[in-house]
C-alpha cells in the first residue's frame, strides 16, 4: 500500500496470476484509489469465480490452462512408457485477455454519463435495458439519451448492444459453450432473439460465426477452424 501511493495516475498493473491482482485491487480501495480511472489492474489465469467476485470485476489474461494440462498429460504418457521427451520448450499461447472492469478506462469529463457507462459495461449482460440505466444515475430516459448522443454519438440502446455483442463474439470464439447457454449469458431469453441479434450486427448465424472465428491451439501455435 505504500507502494501505491507513489504512483502516478493512469498507471497499469499486470500481477503474476489472479489473488495478487484482487490483493492491489483491494489495497486500491482501501486508500481511495480508483480503479480503473487512476490504476488499472489486470491478473493472470482467468479464474471467473475469482474476477467476478471483486468490485470492480477483474481483467485477466486467459493462459490456456485446459491446452497447458493436455500437453503435460502427454508428457508424462511419454516418461511413463520409456519414450523420448521433446528437448525443445513447448510454448502454449493464451487465449488472450478477459477484459472486464479493472481496465475499462474511458476518458469522460461527465460524472452521470461515466457513471452511466460503467453501469452498462457490468451489467449489460444481465439483460437491462436504457430505463434501468435510466433509474441508476437517476436521470430520465430522454435526458440520458441526449446525453449519449452529444457526447459519444451513439445511444444508451446501443452501448448496451455493443457490449453485449462483444461478449458474445468472445464466448463464441473462445469457448465451447453451447449457443443457448451463450444467448443466456449475454442477456438474451431465447436463442431466437440473441441469433437474430448475431444475424443483424455481423450478418451470420452465431454458429457461422464460430465456425469462422474460433481459436484453438496446436503445440503452442493458435489455429482458427
Amino acid at each position: 500500500m505504500r507502494w501505491l501511493k507513489t504512483l502516478p495516475n493512469r498507471t497499469g498493473i499486470i500481477a503474476a496470476y489472479d489473488p495478487p491482482a484482487m490483493r492491489v485491487l483491494n489495497g486500491c480501495r482501501q486508500l481511495g484509489i480508483d480503479v480503473p480511472e487512476q490504476i488499472a489492474i489486470m491478473g493472470i489465469d482467468n479464474d471467473e469465480h475469482l474476477c467476478n467476485l471483486v468490485t470492480p470485476q477483474l481483467s485477466s489474461l486467459d493462459r490456456n490452462a485446459e491446452r497447458v494440462g493436455y500437453k503435460a498429460a502427454e508428457l508424462l504418457d511419454l516418461k511413463m512408457n520409456h519414450k523420448k521427451i521433446p528437448q525443445t520448450p513447448i510454448i502454449i499461447q493464451p487465449k488472450g485477455v478477459v477484459v472486464r472492469r479493472s481496465t475499462d478506462v474511458t476518458v469522460i469529463d461527465d460524472i452521470d454519463l461515466a457513471e452511466a457507462l460503467s453501469y452498462i459495461r457490468e451489467s449489460a449482460v444481465l439483460g437491462i435495458g436504457v430505463d434501468d440505466v435510466a433509474d441508476h444515475v437517476n436521470l430520465s430516459r430522454s435526458t440520458l439519451c441526449r446525453l449519449f448522443r452529444k457526447k459519444l454519438k451513439r445511444s444508451p440502446k446501443a452501448e448496451i448492444m455493443r457490449v453485449r455483442l462483444n461478449h458474445a463474439k468472445y464466448l463464441l470464439s473462445q469457448t465451447n459453450l453451447s449457443i443457448r447457454s451463450i444467448a443466456v449469458q449475454t442477456g438474451y431469453k431465447t436463442v431466437e432473439h440473441f441469433t437474430a441479434m448475431i444475424k443483424r450486427h455481423l450478418h451470420v448465424t452465431p454458429m457461422s460465426f464460430r465456425n469462422e472465428n474460433q481459436i484453438f491451439v496446436i503445440d503452442g501455435e493458435q489455429k482458427q477452424k
